[in-house]
């Protein structure tokens, strides 16, 4: 081949890279005593990760972490630890992180709740939640929330985000002896205030258009003679 066609083929090859369309965005899953650790990722399962087995002295039988393209969108994140199981004969810490990069920006007014639920036996758990403009796998850049425990919830209203950013939950659970836990988290986009408002106020005029529909359907009608 001529250095021509050399040149040739080495041009279209850097133009098809150059017009490739944006990398999907990838969930993963982490699991780790700080000694032992697991990862799962959700490639084959676009928006869904899932880890189970030893780390330890504690048998995960089901870790999840679910997000867009199966649930939220980039505009509308929504970012699940959908099922954290496990139990434990000797006890210890064990912490779980969940990510998703390739959220979309984020206009100003837009609020992300943090929340932990679950049921625990001889065992308890804190959560942390991240948002990161570097769009890192488990990047920590910006705080969302810290320390929620169980059934607690955290709201946060942005101020405008660049994309692509990353969303990452980070779930800290120390266990006795013969403990379990069954624990679900989540980072989900909530309306604006404004849009809230908005929604209460049709909710309520709905409230008193059929009142008052039901008022008149009740009424005894006048019959004229």
């Amino acid at each position: 081949m001529s250095r021509f066609r050399y040149a040739s083929a080495a041009a279209l090859l850097v133009l098809a890279a150059g017009s490739a369309g944006p990398a999907r965005a990838d969930l993963e899953i982490r699991v780790t005593d700080g000694v032992h650790s697991g990862t799962a990722n959700d490639l084959g399962t676009p928006g869904f990760a899932a880890f189970s087995g030893t780390i330890g002295n504690f048998n995960v039988t089901n870790a999840q972490g679910v997000g867009f393209p199966d649930i939220g969108s980039p505009s509308a994140p929504q970012l699940d630890l959908a099922s954290f199981d496990f139990t434990t004969t000797a006890g210890g810490t064990l912490t779980v992180e969940v990510t998703e990069t390739g959220f979309a920006t984020a206009a100003a007014g837009m609020m992300l709740l943090s929340d932990i639920t679950g049921v625990y036996g001889n065992s308890s758990a804190t959560m942390n939640t991240y948002l990161d403009t570097t769009n890192a796998d488990f990047g920590t850049g910006t705080p969302l929330s810290s320390g929620l425990f169980d059934n607690q919830l955290a709201s946060t209203l942005l101020a405008s985000v660049a994309g692509p950013y990353s969303l990452t939950e980070i779930v800290t659970v120390t266990a006795g002896a013969g403990s379990f836990s069954s624990i679900d988290a989540a980072i989900v986009a909530a309306p604006e205030p404004t849009s809230l408002t908005l929604l209460a106020a049709g909710l309520a005029l709905l409230y008193m258009t059929g009142s008052a529909k039901l008022v008149a359907a009740r009424s005894p009608r006048r019959v004229r003679v």
